[in-house]
């Protein structure tokens, strides 16, 4: 099995724990009776020991010993044995019993290392969650203890948190190497240092893109001088923001998806409004002007305007919903007036004949084929929702012209962001 960079020194560092705890178990032995002839009482990093020329690290002295005391001299030689066979599970049990048992009570100094090795067993059993609190802990207690630290590094590292693993390792180098213990901390702190960096770059490479909020454009025209706009429903449904191409918000009102009509509002007060058509309804042949936004980034920003003639008094399939017409529109359109040859409203442009299905279907590709919502569906939401209209009859024609004119004063692009 080939170990990562990270693992490898964690297991050389877990390794040179059994120099410690031989350390330990001299010292355990030295508290509990004076040193045997030929070894001197010594104090170290790792606190105070027996020790002589014949003993680097200290052997462990052959000597009777309490009972309680020789209990937990086995379990820290087991947790010596275990580490040296990289059984880590064996390690945090043994680790957390001397913990949690009298030898707290019997040998205090050995506590850090217990506490080291329950925490850098469970991070070398990828346990990092669980190893964090007993790390956390070593650290507030003995924070001098710079494996302490290390082990945190290491496990908000595996679990992503790099800023934690950072503030971590500052730790670490803070106290500078001031022996060698720290000395080779630092030095392995480092190594950690690049595979957090490179972790970090591996994690910017894999985050999903931000996702640009997705824009539609369609068409409104205003109704009243209270800054009611009428428009389709299907341009403003699902939209988190409505806004006029100016910036100005737009509040949604109300809707009929079935009509797919919509009437939202902008807080202002508009120069001219349109006109709806009463009296005799239009009939076959007439002539009719659409106006509105089409291609939003591709045409005119001023609007379009395109003529033709109420091809059919009924639409798709006869739906009585919608008038056909032969006016050209394009994707943009959706919501804008249709006017008649004197300049009112007669319906309001939806939809155009999908070319493509239509072929399949039939073969053939439809021309002109486009359609608008029905004048008495117009009026008939209009009068649901209390809106008080403007209407004339359509006795006098203008020309195209002062048409297109007339619908670019009370017309507007409406822009929704889903």
């Amino acid at each position: 099995m080939v170990l990562s960079t990270v693992a490898l020194g964690h297991r050389i560092r877990l390794l040179k724990y059994t120099t410690m705890v031989a350390f330990l178990i001299a010292n355990a032995v030295c508290v509990a009776q004076s040193c045997p002839a030929g070894m001197t009482y010594t104090e170290t990093a790792y606190g105070s020991y027996c020790a002589g020329e014949q003993h680097r690290p200290p052997s462990i002295p052959q000597y009777p010993a309490p009972s309680t005391s020789q209990a937990c001299l086995n379990n820290m030689q087991a947790q010596s044995d275990a580490i040296g066979n990289a059984q880590w599970a064996v390690v945090v049990g043994l680790a957390r019993a001397y913990n949690s048992g009298i030898c707290n009570n019997e040998f205090p100094e050995g506590r850090a290392s217990s506490l080291k090795m329950i925490g850098s067993g469970l991070v070398s059993l990828g346990q990092y969650e669980e190893a964090i609190p007993v790390l956390r802990q070593c650290a507030q207690l003995f924070p001098g203890q710079v494996w302490c630290w290390y082990g945190l590094a290491e496990a908000t590292m595996k679990l992503g948190r790099m800023d934690e693993a950072r503030q971590f390792l500052q730790h670490v180098v803070a106290g500078g190497a001031v022996d060698q213990d720290s000395t080779e901390a630092i030095r392995e702190a480092k190594g950690l240092s690049a595979e957090i960096e490179k972790a970090s770059a591996a994690q910017v490479e894999q985050a999903p893109p931000v996702e640009a909020p997705k824009k539609s454009h369609g068409t409104g025209f205003f109704v009243t001088y209270s800054g009611h706009i009428l428009t389709n429903n299907h341009v403003v449904d699902g939209c988190r923001s409505l806004a006029l191409r100016n910036g100005t918000r737009l509040t949604f009102i109300s809707s009929d998806p079935t009509a797919d009509l919509a009437l939202v509002r902008a807080d202002v007060s508009p120069a001219s409004v349109a006109v709806l058509r009463s009296g005799p309804a239009p009939r076959l042949g007439d002539s009719v002007v659409a106006f509105g936004y089409p291609l939003e980034d591709i045409l005119s920003s001023a609007g379009n305007v395109s003529v033709g003639i109420l091809s059919a008094t009924s639409g798709f399939r006869d739906n009585p919903g919608l008038v056909q017409i032969s006016a050209p529109v394009q994707p943009g359109n959706s919501g804008g007036a249709l006017l008649d040859s004197s300049g009112h409203v007669i319906g309001v442009i939806v939809s155009k004949l999908d070319a493509l299905v239509m072929a399949r279907e039939t073969g053939d590709v439809p021309q002109n084929v486009n359609f608008a919502i029905h004048w008495s569906q117009v009026r008939a939401f209009l009068d649901t929702q209390g809106i008080k209209y403007l209407s004339l009859p359509s006795v006098r024609n203008i020309n195209t012209r002062d048409s297109a004119a007339a619908a670019s004063r009370f017309s507007v692009s409406i822009e929704c962001e889903r």
